[in-house]
């Protein structure tokens, strides 16, 4: 759990509480520039410009597709580092 109060809510409370706190830490922006090529580290697939961009607090980017394995380990899939500190 990522605090006490998780510890007191029911499973589908917690995942609701978990996802508001990632959305607070994880930058989410819209993939734009001609010059970077994205690779995202779980699909193996290049972002397309236009694509939503998930950018972790330790710099990594990653497609929406990391929403699912942040709910799950709050760990950086490249670095391991905490995503929600606490």
């Amino acid at each position: 759990m990522c605090c006490r109060a998780c510890s007191q809510k029911k499973p589908e409370e917690t995942a609701n509480l978990i996802e508001k706190k990632l959305d607070e830490v994880i930058d989410t922006y819209e993939h734009t520039s001609t010059e970077e090529t994205i690779i995202c580290p779980i699909t193996q697939d290049k972002v397309e410009l236009g694509t939503i961009i998930k950018e972790l607090p330790c710099g990594h980017k990653f497609s929406e597709d990391i929403d699912k394995w942040l709910s799950q380990k709050n760990r950086c899939p490249v670095c391991r580092g905490k995503v929600i500190i606490i």
